[in-house]
């Protein structure tokens, strides 16, 4: 009789226990879709996430390596990041704001610092001095 006390009182705590942890699976199950609905999508929220992440990577300073190397051949690192810095001039760190550019001669690499929207900026200004070369030999 002893043993048979034992084993209802290990069950029943067992089953509360259990309600507890499926109850706190729900409510995070929940608030992480509801999450995800409140930033505009319906997908739920890995969907409401990716966007996330990707606004936050357009506004946010990250380095980007560009290789020049066929652009040296035609201009000095000088001349690279003075052309590149007419990409949202007062923006750089010479006009006190946050980008910055760096060449690098072993890499033929030029660093650049800046947010993501200005980095699709530089890469199409580096695409144009490149189509410039080119017409310019033809």
């Amino acid at each position: 009789m002893a043993g048979d006390r034992k084993r209802w009182r290990f069950t029943l705590r067992t089953l509360l226990v259990l309600m507890l942890w499926l109850a706190t699976l729900l409510a995070t199950y929940r608030f992480s879709f509801d999450s995800g609905r409140r930033l505009g999508d319906q997908e739920g929220y890995q969907a409401g996430h990716r966007d996330g992440y990707q606004k936050k990577l357009e506004e946010t300073p990250h380095a980007r390596a560009y290789y020049v190397g066929d652009l040296l051949a035609r201009h000095t690192f000088d001349e690279l990041i003075a052309r590149v810095q007419t990409v949202d001039r007062q923006s750089w760190d010479r006009w006190g704001g946050i980008g910055s550019a760096t060449g690098f001669n072993t890499s033929k690499t030029l660093v650049v610092l800046h947010t993501g929207h200005a980095h699709n900026q530089i890469q199409a200004c580096l695409n144009d001095l490149r189509s410039a070369s080119l017409n310019s030999l033809e």
